[in-house]
């Protein structure tokens, strides 16, 4: 009864729903409360196990945000959409093209339906590129991070975008928490960019 009782007063607190915490969990409940629209970090990579950590590890620093500053916070309705192709990741940023705050991309991946010449990414080693090509003509205002194996000297950065916000990270020197307090940084999300813009 106890449990019943603190369970509730925790979801009139956070203003979430007490059916929604008992059903999906207090870390699902937690980054949709009710009322307030959606916002989205779109991930895609190969779904290894890897990039699916690192999107866990930018789902927790999240949920952790929400339950240190509370209802103020905007961490609350931002939830990670982490996709295995360009395609779906693709599909879904049209969809919910007024929702996504940001991309998050690794360059090497299969290239999928929306690259049919295999030659346009090099056989898959640049398909992230011609992804960020692809929301840069389409969404010229969204952020995007390339998470990646790739060497960050290598060339490959020159051809990026001018004037589109953009940053590169290296899985090899970025931890899954570094690499979500990074992004958090990059999208605006911090505690500090957001007391700002309040």
């Amino acid at each position: 009864m106890l449990i019943f009782l603190a369970v509730n007063i925790i979801a009139q607190k956070l203003n979430l729903s007490f059916f929604m915490l008992l059903t999906q969990g207090f870390g699902n409940a937690i980054i949709r409360r009710k009322g307030g629209p959606m916002k989205y970090i779109v991930m895609v990579d190969q779904g290894d196990s890897v990039a699916e950590f690192y999107a866990e590890s930018l789902k927790q620093i999240l949920i952790d945000l929400s339950v240190k500053h509370g209802v103020r916070g905007c961490w609350l309705d931002t939830e990670v959409k982490f996709f295995d192709s360009v395609d779906n990741a693709w599909d879904f940023i049209n969809e919910h093209a007024t929702e996504v705050i940001g991309v998050i991309t690794e360059v090497m991946m299969l290239p999928g339906r929306l690259f049919p010449n295999f030659d346009d990414t090099e056989g898959g080693m640049k398909t992230g590129l011609r992804f960020y090509e692809m929301l840069w003509q389409r969404f010229p205002l969204l952020q995007v991070i390339f998470l990646t194996y790739l060497d960050l000297d290598w060339d490959w950065l020159e051809t990026l975008v001018d004037g589109f916000q953009c940053i590169a990270l290296q899985k090899y020197d970025t931890p899954p928490f570094d690499f979500a307090e990074s992004a958090i940084r990059f999208f605006r999300l911090a505690p500090e960019a957001v007391s700002a813009a309040a």
